[in-house]
């Protein structure tokens, strides 16, 4: 994917405006639910966690 975004013709934020029109259509009227669930993986050995999103 980076290598994609990277190309002088690819226009990431022409890709975000996309989306979020294309989002924002499917939303129109719409109740939404947006649940995030953060997983703990596995500690990395100095007292903190690593986190899997």
């Amino acid at each position: 994917m980076s290598r994609f975004l990277r190309n002088g013709g690819v226009d990431p934020q022409a890709m975000i405006d996309e989306a979020a029109l294309r989002t924002g259509g499917s939303c129109t009227d719409r109740h939404i639910l947006a649940i995030q669930y953060t997983t703990v993986v596995r500690s990395n050995g100095d007292g903190g966690l690593i986190y899997m999103r």
